[in-house]
């Protein structure tokens, strides 16, 4: 799980421009990954190993970013997969407190 969210940092880090390579234009477009790949391997882990209040906090800041590269990565369907009711509960009730979209074709 530690791995996961050190990844995800740097990530987050790469795409807010905090230099973390030597580059013109940074983002994780340089890292050859499928994101659908291991935000579902991350959302996975994450359910397995924290409480719904821990996985609603941090799935949200994945779902805020998904949001905003037009829902390619379906963060949000990935969470609803692995989630158990507790923590699914607790992730659309930070989903409202947050107003994050998530793509209402998913949401039923």
């Amino acid at each position: 799980m530690k791995c996961f969210a050190l990844l995800f940092e740097v990530l987050q880090k790469m795409e807010c421009s905090d230099e973390i390579v030597f580059a013109d234009e940074m983002g994780s477009w340089m890292i050859p990954i499928d994101h659908k790949e291991w935000i579902a391997a991350y959302l996975t882990s994450l359910a397995r190993t924290e409480g719904p209040e821990a996985f609603a906090a941090q799935a949200l800041p994945l779902l805020r970013r998904n949001s905003g590269q037009s829902f390619r990565a379906e963060a949000y369907k990935s969470a609803l997969k692995v989630a158990s009711e507790e923590q699914t509960a607790s992730l659309e009730l930070q989903i409202q407190q947050h107003n994050v979209r998530v793509g209402s074709d998913w949401r039923q």
